[in-house]
């Protein structure tokens, strides 16, 4: 029964990981990504020429302080949901 529980603990720490793993990675991908669209989109929008003319814009500062947040927070939830149902027990070997 102990040993059971052993490898059952065990089981979940690995797929909690694994899980954890993806959904950094994913949020990261999309974090990054999301930022260079909106730095794209602001530029084209307001006719800047050149990336360091947003180093004073504040209002740039915030919508992507706002944007960064929503895009991180939710494909890190979204993509910790999918880790783990991906990695479940076929994925991450479980014997009794």
């Amino acid at each position: 029964m102990f040993k059971h529980r052993l490898r059952m603990i065990g089981y979940v720490a690995t797929r909690a990981f694994i899980a954890l793993v993806v959904a950094v990675v994913v949020a990261s991908v999309l974090a990054l990504l999301s930022a260079e669209a909106v730095v794209a989109w602001y530029m084209q929008q307001y006719g800047i020429a050149q990336r360091a003319d947003l180093a004073n814009d504040i209002g740039f500062g915030m919508l992507g302080l706002f944007v960064q947040s929503a895009v991180a927070l939710f494909s890190f939830v979204a993509a910790l949901v999918v880790g783990w149902r991906v990695f479940g027990k076929e994925a991450v070997k479980f014997e009794r």
